[in-house]
């Protein structure tokens, strides 16, 4: 397994910022994550890059797992980096028609907020 960059980096599915335990509720991404890609062979796409942020599309085969993701709840999707990805627009419509995940929620909050808002709270690498 090669990883790119070779210096430790952080990586982020792009477009699904994960929700961060809200409320002291988890959302069970990380489990998810997990279940997607452990032990198998992975495409990953580098988006873009910013800063020590690699922005990244991830396939194992044939699923996306950055929509999968989305479809399940389990991360938000954000139309900033990738505005015309209609897998990752169609995942979030079907999550939140079905109100998986974070949708079950009567109201959500977008996860780049609830950072902001809990700045102080949060390990510096997260902020």
């Amino acid at each position: 397994l090669m990883v790119f960059p070779p210096a430790p980096s952080y990586f982020m599915l792009v477009m699904t910022p994960s929700p961060m335990v809200m409320t002291g509720v988890p959302f069970g991404a990380e489990t998810a994550l997990k279940e997607l890609i452990l032990n198998k062979e992975l495409r990953v796409e580098v988006a873009e890059v910013k800063g020590k942020r690699h922005y990244a599309a991830v396939y194992a085969k044939d699923t996306y797992i950055n929509a999968e993701l989305v479809r399940r709840g389990l991360s938000w999707y954000s139309s900033l980096h990738a505005p015309e990805d209609a897998a990752l627009k169609a995942a979030d419509k079907e999550a939140k028609a079905a109100k998986q995940g974070i949708w079950a929620k009567p109201s959500p909050e977008a996860p780049w907020k609830w950072r902001s808002r809990n700045k102080d709270k949060l390990p510096q690498s997260e902020s």
